[in-house]
């Protein structure tokens, strides 16, 4: 039995339900009649300390059941690939071809190829859903890479880039006239607050830089630069048309 993303199953919405699930898959591995039985499953870090937590004295215990399931069946993955682990992964694209984890290898930092892999498929699916505005800063974001900027986008580059990717309509459309912000909710459904895929960047974010680094901007996530192959404009800025002036220049798109 394969539990993908086993949170789902044993941290859920009404914790009776997933107190009855597991349950279930503790009778399940203790019926001999039925085995042999494999059960596997991913779980991340924070999700396990939440299911295994042992509750202070006299505190309700509502994850008695899963703790009892996983607190002895854990194996625990790194972080990052590296060494021979890198290196075999590395032969394995090789022989097979896979594009994916090809590409991986060439843009996961520090080796995180696990997380580029399954947070790349959430990044598309929240660009490819995103609002005009949102698109439009995205898609700033994106050729200036393409152009040879660097991970660091300084906030006022994507202001300034973002309304050459709207259309006249989408530009009188907006809500205010000052155009698409870099602080738009550029990574979420409208409404819906701000997630990211586990162990994963947001499709575009704030960075505090480190003390002995002192380029701060808005990194944007590999995903959405690698898969968006539209031709890049001659320049990465288009200024903005001033507060009440509609029509920015047309999008190269």
């Amino acid at each position: 039995m394969w539990l993908n993303e086993t949170q789902h199953y044993l941290l859920t919405a009404d914790p009776a339900v997933g107190e009855r699930v597991r349950r279930w898959v503790r009778e399940l591995l203790r019926a001999q009649e039925r085995g042999p039985v494999l059960v596997l499953g991913t779980l991340w870090p924070a999700y396990w300390k939440t299911l295994t937590a042992v509750p202070h004295a006299g505190q309700p215990d509502p994850y008695a059941q899963a703790r009892e399931l996983i607190k002895s069946a854990g194996i625990r993955l790194p972080e990052s690939f590296a060494g021979i682990d890198l290196d075999t992964a590395g032969r394995q694209a090789a022989n097979t071809g896979d594009p994916r984890l090809a590409e991986a290898l060439r843009q996961a930092p520090q080796g995180r190829l696990t997380q580029y892999l399954a947070g790349g498929p959430a990044l598309l699916e929240l660009y490819d859903n995103a609002e005009p505005a949102a698109r439009a800063v995205l898609d700033a974001a994106t050729d200036a890479r393409r152009l040879g900027h660097g991970p660091a986008l300084p906030r006022l580059l994507l202001a300034e880039a973002a309304p050459g990717y709207l259309s006249d309509e989408q530009w009188n459309l907006l809500a205010d006239d000052c155009g698409p912000s870099p602080t738009s909710p550029i990574t979420t459904p409208a409404g819906e607050p701000a997630r990211r895929w586990p162990g994963s960047n947001l499709v575009l974010a704030p960075v505090t830089p480190p003390p002995h680094n002192v380029e701060a901007g808005r990194p944007i996530a590999s995903p959405t630069t690698s898969n968006n192959t539209a031709p890049a404009p001659a320049a990465p800025s288009v200024p903005p048309p001033p507060s009440g002036t509609p029509s920015p220049a047309t999008p190269p798109r």
